[in-house]
């Protein structure tokens, strides 16, 4: 057990840490603390030694430096043996059994002011790392309070009984594991801030800190939870039937990054982080109903992302379809009254169509991180490759099957007709297959893909699939380009005086 004589207190949070010191200073510990938090203290009635005056070293250059001291360091570095104590009687130290310091809000003060460089400076803590990190290190002797949630947790060990309290050691060391965690996150959002501009730079380090426990990961035997970055979760959950899982939000992420590319009102419906169904409207409840009827069958249990408001009309719709979620950027108080009628339903509130993800993204990748910079949505420059001009109407709807061929895994073909799309064939191993499943799934949910268009979201390899999707009616196609057979895939084209365009860029999605 880790007696606690004596306890240094310094933190942003002033209520949490006059809680502490509320239930230390009458069981007799001593507590030090900055000038700041002292004052705090202080108006509490509590008896408070002033770091200013033990260390006789004043707070300079307007508080950057004020626990950067080799006596405090020492109180806390120093082991407790003979000869540690021995020393730290020498410089006129004595030891401190625990440190409560929560750092100053950094990421938030970037967030309030972006481009305020001498501001964000300025909120970058120092001497609160080091009280940290020098607990941290010697917590087989000192016990280490990081954040309020470490605070609370040590307050209810504690309790409210007389005496010198203590704490055992195992609550410390996990106490410092977290310290140092938070340390590390706390300097790669810095560093993050730091490097501005470069996407990919040499060091990457991530960040996050548990938001979210999920029901469970992708499958029920895995433990799951989402980790906020440098933003906080970027939906309000209205109703939560049951819990949110690990694959509703990799669908939520997939549905509302489609949204967000598309004008209001429209919908979305995925499964699987596939978009099954995708229509802009002139009313969000058309979108919805053009959404859902692309394919029904897959539509059932996905996620339906709305970009817009949510209306009375559009949710009715709904009353006897089964959905994990829906998330809109708003929604009409009657319709919000009818979807939480549905049992296990999560209901979430975005201030916009999505978010728009980080501007660079990281998986795991053989034991190591992968990252990549840019956005999968890329427009491209759209060029006309062969000898057909394709219409306004034509080029409204290859607009939108190029964005839903990039929502989808590759290999990825999607069929579009009037607004809505009609078919999508997603994770294929052969672009050939990819156009084979596009229209199979478009005619077995009753749509006659004549005079529709098509996005691949690559270069046809050969003229094989546009010959197959020509001959079924496709009107007009969409693709990156840049095969060495593009001549005879154009050629394919032109037999039939199809409009192809090129978009010099592809839309990979793995």
């Amino acid at each position: 057990m880790i007696q606690i004589r004596r306890a240094l207190l310094s933190g942003w949070d002033k209520d949490a840490i006059v809680k502490l010191g509320r239930a230390l200073g009458p069981r007799g510990v001593e507590l030090f603390a900055t000038r700041g938090t002292a004052d705090a203290l202080e108006k509490q009635g509590l008896k408070v030694t002033r770091l200013e005056a033990w260390l006789g070293s004043p707070e300079i250059l307007g508080g950057r430096v004020k626990t950067l001291h080799p006596r405090l360091h020492a109180a806390l570095l120093a082991p407790r043996s003979a000869e540690g104590l021995a020393e730290l009687e020498a410089v006129g130290s004595v030891p401190i059994d625990l440190v409560a310091a929560d750092l100053y809000p950094f990421e938030q003060a970037v967030r309030e002011k972006p481009g305020d460089r001498a501001h964000g400076i300025e909120h970058i803590d120092i001497g609160g790392v080091t009280l940290l990190r020098a607990g941290a290190k010697n917590s087989d002797h000192v016990v280490v309070l990081p954040d309020r949630e470490s605070l609370e947790e040590f307050l209810a060990l504690i309790g409210s009984g007389e005496g010198v309290p203590a704490a055992p050691q195992e609550n410390a060391r996990r106490w410092a594991a977290r310290a140092f965690r938070m340390t590390s996150a706390y300097d790669a959002a810095i560093a993050a801030w730091m490097s501005g501009d470069e996407e990919l730079p040499d060091t990457i380090a991530l960040r996050g800190r548990r938001a979210l426990s999920l029901r469970y990961g992708e499958n029920p035997h895995q433990r799951a939870a989402w980790y906020r970055g440098a933003d906080e979760f970027p939906f309000e959950l209205l109703h939560e039937g049951r819990e949110i899982s690990w694959n509703n939000l990799l669908d939520v992420d997939a549905a509302t990054a489609l949204a967000g590319q598309l004008p209001a009102p429209s919908a979305v419906v995925v499964k699987h982080t596939n978009p099954c169904g995708a229509a802009v409207g002139s009313t969000a409840e058309a979108a919805l109903a053009g959404a859902w009827e692309c394919d029904s069958l897959s539509a059932f249990g996905g996620i339906l992302a709305v970009r817009g408001i949510m209306t009375e009309a559009a949710a009715a719709r709904l009353a006897n379809v089964f959905v994990e979620v829906v998330v809109a950027e708003d929604f009409e108080t009657a319709a919000l009254e009818l979807l939480r009628k549905k049992k296990g339903l999560r209901i979430l509130k975005g201030p916009r169509a999505g978010p728009s993800g980080p501007p660079v993204r990281v998986r795991t990748l053989l034991g190591g991180i992968g990252a990549q910079a840019g956005d999968v949505f890329a427009k491209g420059d759209w060029r006309v490759a062969g000898k057909a001009e394709p219409t306004d109407v034509q080029r409204r709807d290859l607009e939108l099957a190029w964005l839903c061929a990039a929502a989808g895994q590759s290999n990825t073909i999607a069929l579009v007709k009037d607004g809505r799309m009609i078919g999508i064939g997603t994770g294929q191993t052969s672009r050939v297959d990819a156009v084979h499943v596009a229209l199979y799934k478009a005619n077995r949910c009753g749509h006659d893909v004549r005079g529709s268009s098509l996005a691949s979201d690559g270069f046809f390899p050969f003229r094989d699939g546009v010959d197959m999707a020509l001959e079924a009616g496709i009107a007009a196609v969409v693709q990156p380009g840049g095969s060495r057979r593009d001549a005879e895939v154009i050629e394919a084209a032109d037999e039939r005086l199809v409009p192809m365009m090129f978009t010099g860029s592809r839309c990979f999605r793995h």
